[in-house]
């Protein structure tokens, strides 16, 4: 699942999540880590159990999960009392990475935070519960019109995508207390073990404090890195279903083809990735006169279905005329 090195002198601690896809990177999660004997508890405070289920969790992979024989100690013959000053026994780190790696079943869905002696389980604890939401500009420029979201960083997709454009403060802030962070997304966001390291010298700005918060730029840098990566999953799906369209073209041509697609259709309202893959298979296999009837009818005010509906209604337009005219 992984290939990667990790310090065992320094805490090395992960978590993982359920994604907003519907998938989970294991099923029962929480009780899996406790039969595994890895400590870990809910990033989520007063929230709805379904939530907190779901994740994300905070592991410590130096220390077993408390038990009760951890909790309580015998007193006199019948009876036993709760001990004051509970310590975590010690774990193998490593032992305890190749345990979490066999519950999980999905690769994105750890993200290991790496530091030195002074990164405590509770210090990180405490920095990840700040970024469990971020606020989002919901007007440009204006830097009181915004709306708090939940940020999944949990997710080692989302880490590709967000990461590399973040400024320097905001990168500074995501890393907190930690040297580095490792994750290893899914293919199309890059596949391999990614390291994110800490800046060696901050002092040239000032770390913000609080929530994260994506500016209209960041939001625009996220949004791009995005429909840059799905542009080479769309290139690949067109090369499978228009290959007389596509066979002269070569991989970095299709693509950039793909993305002036996906552009069009974005500034039409579409949002979902099966829209942007179809309406890029009806530009490729249409002609002008046949754009200018799919502008007219994603641009209709008269209307009412969304952008991302409206493609799909074309796409199921353009099959039909196919098998009537078979």
């Amino acid at each position: 699942m992984w290939v990667c090195s990790l310090p065992t002198q320094t805490p090395t601690l992960a978590f993982a999540a359920r994604h907003d896809d519907g998938a989970s990177c294991a099923e029962g999660l929480s009780t899996k880590l406790t039969g595994a004997g890895i400590a870990h508890r809910s990033l989520y405070l007063k929230a709805d159990s379904s939530l907190i289920a779901g994740g994300p969790w905070l592991a410590d992979l130096y220390h077993h999960h408390l038990t009760d024989d951890d909790l309580y100690e015998p007193y006199g013959d019948n009876s036993v009392v709760m001990r004051r000053n509970v310590v975590p026994r010690p774990a193998d780190p490593v032992a305890q990475i190749e345990a979490l790696l066999g519950i999980l079943t999905d690769s994105r869905a750890a993200v290991f935070w790496i530091g030195d002696a002074s990164l405590t389980e509770e210090i990180l604890y405490q920095h990840l519960r700040g970024l469990n939401r971020v606020t989002i500009a919901t007007e440009p420029g204006s830097l009181f019109k915004t709306e708090t979201v939940t940020f999944r960083h949990a997710d080692a997709n989302v880490m590709a995508q967000v990461l590399p454009v973040l400024d320097e403060p905001r990168y500074a802030r995501f890393l907190g207390p930690a040297l580095a962070v490792l994750f290893t997304p899914y293919e199309e966001w890059g596949g391999d073990c990614i390291r994110a390291r800490n800046l060696k010298n901050p002092l040239s700005f000032t770390i913000p404090k609080g929530p994260l918060h994506w500016d209209q730029k960041t939001l625009d840098a996220i949004s791009e890195t995005r429909m840059v990566r799905l542009s080479w999953s769309i290139a690949d799906y067109l090369r499978d279903v228009a290959p007389d369209k596509t066979g002269d073209m070569s991989d970095e041509a299709l693509r950039g083809r793909a993305l002036d697609y996906m552009r069009e259709a974005k500034k039409l309202g579409v949002t979902h990735d099966v829209a942007y893959a179809k309406w890029s298979y009806m530009r490729l296999t249409g002609t002008s006169a046949d754009f200018g009837k799919l502008q007219t009818f994603m641009t209709d005010a008269s209307v009412s279905h969304s952008a991302n509906d409206r493609v799909k209604y074309l796409m199921e337009f353009q099959i039909n005329q196919l098998q009537e005219a078979r």
